[in-house]
């Protein structure tokens, strides 16, 4: 199986242990509004590189969602991710997953209790951010150019170290901006 979609499996309260299927590329849950924590059921209990083929991932509309417990050291999950999608998980609060190396694209929007703790990800192309808590990244960042009044409603503080594949960064709260990002200096900003 390389496609598969979850949707509105509203009385689901876990998730089955997807990440044994090693040939799923594309992998979609929606609505699946009873899940509150993703955790080791999802990767499958002691298996040490699940979604092995994993491509493309997204969670949309998982409101009683509030924790993503990642596998921890030891285990390498997600070694062919190349695209995240976190959209309208309204309690979703602790953070993502860190060893994401092969990620492309990363797009999370309208998980107002979300602190986006940026990981390193040397393969980013597409940064797009709406309407989170926050947004912070541990490494220094080279951004170059941010149109003033974008971030509104947050703080933010972006440290990119090396990333010269980065082509473009959206960073909203109800307004839809994408700024080119040109390597240049290290910038924080407070809106």
């Amino acid at each position: 199986m390389a496609v598969l979609r979850l949707e509105n499996c509203k009385r689901c309260t876990s998730l089955p242990p997807l990440g044994l299927l090693g040939s799923l590329k594309d992998l979609a849950m929606v609505g699946m509004s009873s899940i509150k924590i993703v955790g080791p059921e999802f990767y499958g209990e002691a298996c040490l590189k699940p979604f092995p083929s994993l491509e493309c991932l997204q969670f949309e509309e998982m409101h009683e969602w509030e924790e993503w417990i990642p596998c921890g050291a030891g285990y390498e999950e997600f070694p062919c991710l190349r695209e995240l999608s976190i959209k309208t998980c309204c309690k979703l609060s602790r953070e993502l997953p860190s060893r994401l190396l092969s990620l492309e694209k990363l797009a999370i929007s309208k998980c107002e209790q979300l602190v986006v703790s940026i990981p390193s990800l040397p393969l980013l192309c597409k940064l797009e951010i709406e309407a989170c808590k926050n947004v912070v990244h541990r490494e220094y960042c080279s951004i170059g150019y941010l149109k003033p009044g974008i971030l509104m409603k947050m703080y933010v503080l972006i440290n990119i170290k090396e990333s010269r594949k980065l082509k473009i960064l959206v960073i909203a709260d109800d307004v839809d901006a994408t700024i080119p990002f040109v390597p240049m200096g290290v910038f924080g900003y407070v809106f």
